[in-house]
């Protein structure tokens, strides 16, 4: 028996293969780098809105109106800063409805408006304006919940440093009242799409000074305009910063290829160019708070500076160190120490900003690898020599 093989199939495996080659490609490449965020409110309170507010404590934020009065919820959410070009695609406020009521035409509703919050409970925040950014629809049953945020809304709250994101739950229904859990609390889920390769620049969540005090320990000096750092060892002097810094807005499985930090100098003392002041920089898995404990608790050199002039001064920092210091953390700490020629080096806090202030800036450059073909497709040799008929006999 013989059999045939021509140059006409070989060529259209030829070019199906190499289609699909380009396809695979550029769906790979056309692929951004996702960071999944599940945020828990800072604090969740009920405020009774009939008169003055005040708080209303209780096992549940109880959502109401009726003729006896108005009760609204409030809640914070701490936000990230994100890598520029970032866009949010689906956002909700999931929740647990642990008592409403309904009946014939109606059941119960509450409206979510967001407002620009700050972190820190006040009763006045459920005066906020109406701005509606999730609504529950009628509520037929307890349990959990689950509403659509306005995804629009919740990426203009981010800003390039720590931002906060404030939530009023209002009844939309008189006499058919809500309880939200405050043991499930609402929570604000979303998916941010940033760049495969990008930078993130953020500002820092807290900082302060360290001061060394009698007997050897540090003493946390908070809220000040200026961190002052320096070291004289025979003097007994040792002022040393703090500053901690959120990251969680960093994609998933990013690579940090280079960072940075960004100092306001409004203190120097430096020998000009042959001498200059030399901060030194240490990092350490932050936690939100800085304590005494932070001035000692860094070990990792990152970096060193050299600040001869006041004004901006930007530091180099090793972007594997800090990668590994983010592998159990997603906040960063800093140290910043005096350099061993007694120099100051001053820069300017979160509190300057309120008197226009500079406060330090954190740059981080990252890529995120893309997929990649774990095959090799091999082509039968008939194929590559398609060009060329040839029979076999087979039996």
């Amino acid at each position: 028996m013989r059999t045939r093989f021509g140059n006409r199939l070989g060529g259209k495996l030829t070019v199906a293969i190499a289609i699909i080659g380009l396809w695979m490609a550029g769906s790979l490449s056309a692929k951004a780098a996702t960071n999944s965020l599940t945020l828990s409110p800072l604090f969740q309170q009920q405020v009774t809105v009939s008169g003055s507010p005040f708080v209303y404590p209780g096992f549940q934020v109880y959502v109401e109106r009726d003729s006896y009065g108005e009760s609204r919820g409030v809640y914070e959410y701490r936000l990230p800063a994100l890598p520029t070009g970032s866009t949010i695609s689906a956002a909700s406020l999931n929740y647990y409805v642990s008592q409403y009521a309904g009946g014939p035409g109606s059941a119960s509703e509450v409206s979510f408006h967001g407002y620009a919050g700050d972190g820190l409970f006040a009763p006045n925040d459920a005066l906020v304006p109406f701005h509606q950014v999730a609504s529950s629809g009628p509520i037929s049953s307890g349990f959990a919940h689950s509403s659509t945020l306005d995804a629009n809304y919740l990426l203009s709250r981010h800003t390039n440093g720590t931002s906060y994101l404030g939530i009023m739950a209002y009844d939309e229904i008189p006499f058919y009242s809500t309880g939200l859990s405050l043991s499930s609390p609402v929570k604000a889920t979303y998916t941010v799409v940033s760049p495969n390769v990008g930078t993130l620049s953020t500002t820092p969540l807290v900082d302060g000074e360290l001061d060394l005090v009698n007997g050897g320990t540090y003493s946390v000096l908070a809220g000040n305009t200026s961190i002052n750092v320096q070291e004289i060892g025979f003097a007994s002097i040792d002022r040393r910063g703090a500053l901690e810094f959120d990251l969680r807005g960093l994609p998933a499985g990013a690579t940090i290829t280079s960072a940075s930090i960004r100092f306001n100098v409004n203190v120097l003392t430096s020998g000009g160019a042959g001498s200059p002041s030399m901060p030194r920089i240490f990092g350490y898995q932050g936690d939100g708070t800085i304590t005494a404990a932070d001035a000692t608790g860094a070990s990792v050199l990152l970096g060193t500076g050299a600040a001869t002039d006041l004004g901006t001064n930007t530091i180099a920092l090793d972007a594997a160190a800090i990668q590994a210091l983010l592998s159990n953390s997603s906040t960063l700490g800093l140290l910043v120490r005096g350099d061993t020629a007694f120099h100051q080096f001053g820069f300017s806090t979160l509190a300057s900003s309120q008197v226009a202030g500079v406060p330090a800036s954190l740059s981080i450059a990252y890529s995120v690898p893309e997929p990649s073909l774990a095959f090799v497709i091999l082509i039968p040799a008939f194929i590559l020599r398609g060009s060329k008929r040839r029979t076999v006999d087979t039996v």
